[in-house]
């Protein structure tokens, strides 16, 4: 249960197994690979709403596999699916393997795409949360949000897992390298507004890698603080979830509300940013919001104010 290159589980561990015990997969023992497909805050809601796949290295070991999670999973009706949900037995680990990487590769890919359309919106002065909107009312466009960063355990780390066994992919390589691009965006956005950054002080809002989960794995705060500080800056992180010495630990210098600041930058959309306020960050000429929450009280102050894939409002450029 986890994720893999595709051929991981034939290929390595049943060979390592077999070499290992003197026993024959298929006889002695059997091997099935299953994806975990949930996600960090929801792990037993996911459980029982995404069917689970099992596919083993021969039809035994998936057999086996399947009687397994028939018997300790529970699963909510989805009408939604082509057959009923529950644990879906594949051809081969191979193509278990396969499917959970075309997932979230899938998920990348997507992410990049809104993330370039969203520069484009920019050069065009166009809200392309509304282009998303109105796109999507038809039934064959799914279009992603952009954001400042894709982090997590999953969505930056397995397209390269996809990528180290198809040499040939082309739009998965160039998908990462857009999606990491994006704090290079952001901050070139705020150069636009800040102009030379020797000097200032920028909050970065929010450590965690999405809002409301306390986990930083692949975080857009570390490249965003790298790139202040590149430019000469002095960035400061905060983030209600964790304490200043959590903050220092990750090795960032912490940003408490009501300190002073020339700009700052929304890195997780948590919740509590909804709420923010010229007197939370007293001094603050220019904001980019890298989630798009649009915190009303700031748009309302005459602070410059934009978001990846907005216009700028408010305030003098």
């Amino acid at each position: 249960e986890t994720t893999l290159p595709v051929g991981t589980t034939r290929d390595r561990f049943t060979v390592a197994l077999e070499s290992l015990t003197q026993l024959r997969c298929g006889v002695d023992f059997f091997v099935c690979f299953s994806p975990e497909r949930v996600n960090t805050g929801r792990t037993f809601t996911d459980l029982r709403r995404y069917p689970k796949l099992v596919g083993g290295v021969d039809a035994q070991s998936g057999q086996r596999a399947a009687a397994f999670y028939e018997h300790v999973l529970q699963f909510d009706e989805r009408a939604d699916l082509p057959r009923p949900n529950g644990v879906w037995v594949m051809s081969t680990s191979e193509a278990a393997e396969f499917t959970k990487l075309a997932e979230t590769t899938y998920r990348d890919v997507n992410i990049a795409l809104a993330n370039e359309f969203s520069m484009y919106a920019d050069k065009l002065g166009v809200d392309f949360y509304q282009v998303i909107e109105a796109a999507n009312s038809q039934p064959f466009s799914h279009l992603h949000r952009p954001g400042v960063a894709v982090g997590g355990h999953c969505i930056p780390v397995y397209p390269e897992l996809y990528l180290s066994t198809d040499s040939d992919a082309q739009i998965p390589r160039i998908a990462r390298a857009i999606n990491l691009g994006m704090p290079a965006y952001a901050v070139r956005k705020l150069g636009e507004l800040i102009g030379d950054f020797r000097g200032a002080r920028v909050a970065i809002l929010g450590l965690a890698y999405r809002g409301e989960v306390k986990e930083a794995a692949f975080s857009g705060a570390r490249p965003l603080a790298d790139l202040l500080l590149a430019a000469g800056a002095f960035p400061f992180v905060h983030d209600p979830l964790y304490s200043d010495t959590e903050l220092e630990q990750h090795g960032f210098a912490p940003y408490h509300y009501g300190d002073p600041c020339d700009a700052a930058i929304l890195q997780a959309d948590h919740a509590e940013y909804n709420q923010l306020s010229p007197s939370l960050l007293p001094g603050v000429r220019c904001f980019i919001d890298g989630r798009r929450m649009l915190p009303h009280r700031l748009l309302d102050s005459g602070i410059r104010v934009g978001a990846i894939g907005m216009p700028f409002i408010g305030g003098d450029k």
